[in-house]
């Protein structure tokens, strides 16, 4: 993710005047600041074209999980799964 704050073991980055930060979020906080481009709130983060979105488990996740995960995401995730 690219966020507009720092977090632990995040990486300062500048697209064009603007410092970011290339950081890995736990779940909760990816849901509660991701954002379009157009929207701002306290703390921001932004997925990149290239970027990926993963449980970070080391184990495969229960179908339990994969759908709590898609649910979770709300309108950024198009895919519903049966």
């Amino acid at each position: 993710m690219i966020t507009d704050f720092p977090v632990e073991g995040s990486t300062p980055i500048v697209l064009g005047r603007k410092r970011y930060f290339d950081s890995r979020l736990n779940p909760a906080e990816t849901v509660s600041t991701l954002r379009v481009v157009d929207e701002r709130g306290q703390r921001n983060s932004y997925l990149l074209r290239d970027g990926k979105l993963g449980p970070g488990l080391v184990t495969a996740p229960s179908r339990h999980d994969w759908l709590g995960l898609f649910a979770d995401l709300g309108e950024w995730c198009s895919f519903t799964p049966i």
